[in-house]
């Protein structure tokens, strides 16, 4: 038997020199053909329609992104709101510490200056 080829649509195949499978070879070319013309446009018209879902997917990816850059930058500023609150707190702390500090050097210095009165009285005595 003899190989011939078959052309359909611009590819070639390989046939042998059968007319019922050349007719086969055409005709399956034919449906797969109208197949293709049947579920073309609905597959072209589904790729757009997933390609725009992808762009407003990435629009709100991008949009969720910055939403949450601005809630980490509120987090960040209450804690550091907290932070500033906390050094007024202790500001205050320390200076009514030193304030007492200053009052109990201010007393003892009296204190030592009476014990010194005092231990004077009694060596006189």
């Amino acid at each position: 038997m003899k190989m011939s080829t078959i052309n359909i649509d611009n590819k070639s195949f390989p046939t042998e020199n059968n007319s019922s499978n050349e007719k086969t070879f055409k005709e399956a070319g034919i449906l797969a053909k109208g197949v293709i013309d049947l579920y073309l446009p609905s597959i072209i018209k589904a790729e757009e329609h997933m390609q725009g879902l992808q762009d407003k997917q990435k629009v709100l990816t991008d949009h969720m992104h910055e939403q949450n850059m601005k809630i980490a930058k509120i987090h960040d500023l209450e804690l550091k709101m907290q932070i500033f609150d906390k050094m007024r707190i202790y500001e205050k702390k320390l200076s009514t510490l030193k304030k007492d500090m200053k009052h109990l050097h201010e007393w003892s210095i009296k204190l030592k200056a009476r014990a010194q009165k005092i231990e004077e009285v009694y060596k006189n005595i």
